[in-house]
């Protein structure tokens, strides 16, 4: 069991799903590749996956087919941002078995900005 398997367990046993990750870990394709299956089942409708380093001139392609085949069958809306080396930013629009993403203009208990 390598470590995201671990966290992917322990979240699942305690009904945690993903509102926002940001994928700037390993840069081959058989690593973003596992990465991205084990993380994009668990994110919430309207959550954000975003994946560095997509446009990189040595390990773009990789990560660029990596990211297709992981969103392969998945509805998402999808944009890259061309600087920095790419980054993709891909909103999951999920399927009727993940929770929704609650939106908040401002952070519980903050007197500046009231719910939603």
């Amino acid at each position: 069991m390598d470590i995201l398997d671990g966290f992917i367990t322990e979240f699942t046993a305690n009904n945690v799903w993903f509102d926002f990750v940001l994928h700037d870990g390993a840069h081959d394709y058989e690593t973003v590749l596992h990465d991205l299956q084990k993380i994009i089942p668990y994110m919430k409708r309207d959550s954000i996956l975003m994946v560095h380093d997509t446009l990189h001139s040595h390990c773009g392609p990789g990560m660029r087919k990596a990211v297709d085949k992981a969103l392969d069958g998945v509805d998402v809306e999808l944009v890259t941002l061309p600087f920095g080396f790419g980054l993709d930013i891909i909103r999951i629009m999920g399927t009727s078995l993940s929770p929704q993403i609650e939106i908040t203009k401002n952070k519980p208990g903050s007197p500046f900005v009231t719910m939603l």
